[in-house]
């Protein structure tokens, strides 16, 4: 965008603009707060206010003018990084259904395609959450063990090492134990659950 640069001529009567009475004008308050006018908003003051005044004219404020010119803006230039975030999570998402339009699968396959790895990803993180939770289990343990019995009860090195690895290893089954029983009440659930999904679409389709 192109503009004019403005003087102190100018200036001072775009000052009188912004303050008169009634309220300002609005085009005058706008140029003193950038520092710059456009060559609209100097035409229609110059049309409405000072072609009717014979001590001062729009063609004196011209002299001695400098012009200036806008950076283009660049596209998506304000973006907030959480806008930014999300437009780039959009476009994964559109190329991912387009690879499954090019593959011939449909928008309910790549649904399951998706929850399907979405699943995957979820169960491996509660894998590897189950599997720290189990071995800091069996450390403390152990390490408990270890301490009493070189403190309060005073035994020999060789009855506390083997009563450490007898402790860690009951913990270490009864902590698989448990986590294989809450595996299989949570696929169970999966299942149930998948199954009524199931009912529900056999009878919505046949409402339809």
């Amino acid at each position: 965008m192109f503009g004019l640069v403005l003087n102190e001529r100018l200036r001072g009567q775009l000052e009188i603009l912004s303050n008169k009475d009634g309220g300002g004008d609005l085009d005058a308050s706008l140029a003193l707060q950038q520092g710059w006018i456009s060559f609209q908003s100097l035409e229609r003051l110059n049309r409405q206010y000072f072609t009717a005044r014979d001590d001062f004219s729009g063609g004196e404020c011209m002299q001695g003018l400098r012009f200036r010119v806008e950076p283009r803006r660049k596209k998506g230039g304000r973006y907030t990084e959480e806008f930014r975030r999300q437009l780039e999570e959009l476009r994964v998402l559109e190329q991912e259904r387009e690879y499954w339009r090019l593959i011939g699968k449909d928008e309910e396959d790549y649904n399951k395609g998706r929850d399907s790895l979405l699943q995957i990803n979820k169960q491996i993180k509660e894998q590897i959450a189950a599997v720290f939770n189990i071995l800091l289990t069996v450390f403390g343990v152990t390490y408990g063990v270890w301490y009493v019995s070189g403190t309060s009860v005073v035994l020999d090195l060789h009855v506390r090492v083997l009563l450490c690895l007898f402790a860690g290893i009951v913990v270490l089954i009864a902590d698989v134990a448990m986590y294989n029983m809450y595996g299989r009440k949570i696929e169970e659930a999966r299942e149930v659950e998948r199954t009524i999904k199931e009912e529900k679409r056999v009878i919505t389709e046949l409402i339809i």
